[in-house]
């Protein structure tokens, strides 16, 4: 009873998690595969026959030479821990990311036996990573104009002033030899810039 409390509590665990657990008899090809990990392979209950090579032809096929060295490189090296994220196609064409961690058990003399681990659907974490790059790529073009407009404002608003500082010279030189006429354009010029600043600030 204690035991069934147990494996009840990890069935809930592993459906909580979206997880699924294989085993893997390497020297037979068997593979025993835990419940409901159809559901996670996007299948029917009874679709799924439990073969490796079944697995394999689900996987996207740009992801399958990963999955494969992924999985030599643990049947090669003792005490490597496997690790792979891999998108799988389903029968109704929907893709869905899985995780795979396993750890490969040999013999005595060395040579690899069993392989056991897990398979997680990740497919919303990876949603959540694609919308949050899809964020910081739209975040840096926004920043990309703002930097743009920033310029340009600031080059707008320079040129009003550069006038204003210009005409004002030239009011002293006006002043100085008693040119009213002079004075009079000279001023409106100042004032058409001044009222150019005027909007240009409302704008902004």
């Amino acid at each position: 009873q204690e035991l069934r409390s147990e494996q009840e509590r990890l069935a809930l665990a592993f459906d909580a998690s979206k997880m699924g657990t294989r085993n893997w008899d390497i020297e037979t090809g068997a593979v025993l595969w835990s419940d409901k990990i159809e559901g996670l392979f996007g299948m029917g209950k009874g679709e799924f026959d439990g073969k490796y090579d079944t697995y394999l032809s689900i996987i996207h096929p740009e992801d399958l030479p990963n999955l494969q060295q992924a999985i030599g490189r643990a049947l090669a090296t003792p005490d490597y821990h496997y690790v792979v994220e891999h998108r799988m196609v389903s029968r109704n064409g929907e893709t869905r990311w899985l995780e795979g961690r396993g750890n490969v058990y040999r013999n005595e003399a060395g040579r690899p036996i069993r392989m056991a681990g897990t398979v997680v659907d990740i497919t919303e974490r990876k949603q959540s990573e694609a919308e949050r790059e899809r964020l910081i790529r739209e975040l840096a073009a926004k920043n990309t104009e703002l930097e743009q407009f920033t310029y340009t404002v600031s080059h707008d608003l320079k040129a009003p002033i550069i006038t204003i500082k210009g005409f004002l010279g030239f009011l002293e030189q006006d002043a100085a030899a008693g040119d009213r006429a002079r004075l009079q354009r000279d001023m409106g010029r100042i004032n058409g810039a001044v009222d150019k600043m005027h909007h240009l600030l409302n704008d902004l």
